[in-house]
């Protein structure tokens, strides 16, 4: 019998009714989604009601009553950090996945109703202040800790010595590009939240250490996180990385930029600067990936600002721009949303629901089809957090390999990619081994995310392989550990340029998953 099915009275799921063209979310709704699912779904550590879990909420100390539940669970109630990191704990989903992904949601949307930051108002002893830090400099943190330790540096009532960021920053930029899952969530949100903090602008200098470093090989999520705050100083330096001779630099700078357009956290004063750079960007963008990235950028502009750069940019760069301002073609945009729905339904069936979830739908056709980079990225980490993210996996899977229109294939394909959690080595294996170089990404990525290490003989020819696919087959041995990165590393003979990439993985490490 599903978990829905032993409910009482029931309630209607929660949804997001924004519109999908809208510029924010309905934040809290979300929140409510991950919170009932998290507790209807967990499996053995489902709570099949209301009033079951007003009772585990009180053995842990949080007081609630069924009201507050169903509030917490439609989204008409802000959940306090306290009780997310409760529901966490009662129905067994890892430490911090729930609440590094709707901090972020609730700091990226303004329409959230909540302040940005939100730390539980109640007095941090010595001992706990002592322990939060001691974690973090001397001991293994998790993402939570992390997570607590940020907690701590927007916290008014304690100050702390500023040079006590220092080594934290540098070891938490680290074990972000090199987690996953929760892991990766709650760092990502624990590191913008202290760029955020009184603490920031130290902090910040680590960052860019880290980004300047030649030898790092991890560069997307260093540079996009100093664009989550609207500070016209970061922004400015992001701008002047356009001019970066490393191409994966300008990719990862446009994408920074990207998102502090699309989340409407770019300063007014830094407007001229970036519109300038990222012009000159483009006309000297060798690779069609930079040169769209930096297209999404012009989009995001302010209209007036876009229009300024069109005599300039050549024609494939203008069909691109002609092509976003086009009135949208609802036939099409159903036809995709019916893509989603379908998706949906096969999903509900792996997992015994008795019925339809419409939130489900919208967040499964923004994972496959939204066009902004940063909301289809926060789709993916809703959908990373539910505790049946591997039956969600599984069905994009196949219809990554069965949709027989491109678009719907190649979206499939992306979303494999950054959701993770395949677990079937014959699926990972189907992969790398496809004549598509998108999908082989997509394995290598699997297989680092998930830990399935590959054979050499499969492994170091992708390695040799020009292009993307040998950093993301590096990216893989350097996760997973690979023996061939030892070897890699100390070999004269090896390409500079993956034996520098081998060197930096020997020292930084393989994959951070708690």
């Amino acid at each position: 019998m599903s978990p829905s099915s032993r409910r009482g009275r029931r309630s209607d799921p929660p949804v997001d009714d924004t519109p999908l063209d809208a510029p924010t979310i309905d934040v809290e709704a979300r929140t409510g989604f991950l919170l009932r699912h998290g507790r209807e779904f967990a499996g053995e550590r489902s709570v099949p009601t209301g009033s079951a879990m007003v009772a585990a909420l009180a053995r842990l100390g949080v007081r609630s009553s069924n009201a507050d539940v169903s509030h917490w669970e439609k989204g008409v109630t802000p959940a306090s950090a306290t009780v997310i990191e409760a529901y966490e704990q009662i129905t067994g989903a890892p430490p911090g996945l729930l609440r590094g992904i709707i901090d972020t949601l609730r700091r990226c949307y303004r329409g959230g109703r909540l302040p940005p930051r939100r730390v539980d108002r109640r007095r941090l002893d010595l001992a706990e202040v002592t322990a939060r830090c001691e974690v973090v400099l001397r001991g293994s943190p998790r993402g939570i800790d992390w997570l607590h330790f940020a907690d701590l540096l927007n916290e008014e009532r304690v100050v702390l010595p500023a040079f006590l960021v220092d080594e934290p920053t540098t070891r938490l930029v680290s074990e972000m590009s090199r987690s996953v899952a929760a892991a990766y969530l709650t760092r990502y949100e624990a590191l913008a939240s202290i760029l955020d903090s009184p603490y920031g602008a130290r902090a910040q200098t680590f960052v860019q250490d880290a980004v300047l470093d030649e030898r790092t090989q991890v560069l997307l999520d260093p540079i996009c996180v100093l664009a989550e705050t609207p500070v016209p100083d970061r922004i400015g330096w992001l701008a002047e990385l356009l001019a970066d001779p490393r191409p994966k630099v300008v990719l990862g700078a446009a994408y920074a930029l990207d998102v502090a357009c699309e989340t409407g956290r770019l300063p007014e004063q830094t407007l001229d600067t970036v519109a300038a750079r990222v012009l000159d960007a483009y006309l000297a963008a060798a690779e069609d990936r930079t040169r769209d990235a930096l297209v999404a950028v012009i989009r995001s502009l302010p209209a007036a600002r876009t229009t300024q750069l069109l005599d300039r940019l050549d024609q494939r760069a203008r069909e691109q721009l002609r092509a976003v301002e086009a009135p949208v073609d609802t036939d099409h945009r159903a036809a995709l949303c019916t893509v989603a729905a379908r998706a949906q339904r096969r999903v509900v069936e792996a997992i015994g629901a008795d019925r339809e979830q419409p939130m489900l739908t919208r967040l499964l056709y923004e994972a496959l089809f939204e066009p902004r980079p940063t909301r289809r990225f926060h789709a993916v980490s809703v959908l990373q957090a539910v505790p049946y993210v591997r039956q969600v996996v599984e069905v994009v899977t196949r219809l990554a390999h069965a949709a027989r229109d491109d678009e719907v294939r190649r979206a499939a394909v992306r979303a494999v990619l950054n959701l993770g959690h395949l677990r079937s080595p014959d699926t990972v294996l189907r992969l790398v081994r496809s004549d598509d170089e998108q999908m082989r990404r997509a394995g290598l990525v699997a297989s680092a995310h998930c830990q399935l290490p590959l054979d050499r003989e499969l492994l170091a020819p992708l390695i040799a392989a020009d292009g993307p696919l040998r950093s993301t087959a590096t990216y893989a041995a350097g996760m997973t550990g690979h023996p061939l990165v030892a070897e890699l590393a100390a070999d004269p003979a090896a390409d500079p340029a993956v034996r520098t990439a081998a060197q930096w993985w020997r020292r930084a490490g393989t994959a951070v998953l708690d």
